[in-house]
């Protein structure tokens, strides 16, 4: 069981939702990253949300009216993983 840096599978939109759901219970705490529209549902059934790499501008403006945060520099989300209080 070596990776081999292909993606075994492509889970898009609300499968990724019906996936986290299917894990995930009320009791945990959960964090998602992502860089596209299609992570948006994902985003929206977990606790906290990094959008990372992003250039586009209609998931910024949705990160922003959201409170998720936006970054590329790894160790600044590193670090606000760390401050999450949960």
């Amino acid at each position: 069981n070596k990776y081999t840096g292909k993606i075994k599978l492509l889970l898009n939109d609300y499968e990724k939702v019906r996936v986290i759901k299917s894990i995930i219970s009320e009791d945990m705490f959960s964090i998602a990253f992502g860089d596209s529209m299609g992570d948006v549902p994902m985003f929206e059934v977990v606790d906290k949300v990094f959008v990372v790499r992003c250039n586009n501008k209609e998931i910024e403006y949705i990160a922003k009216n959201k409170n998720w945060h936006i970054g590329e520099d790894v160790g600044t989300i590193i670090k606000k993983i760390k401050e999450i209080r949960y």
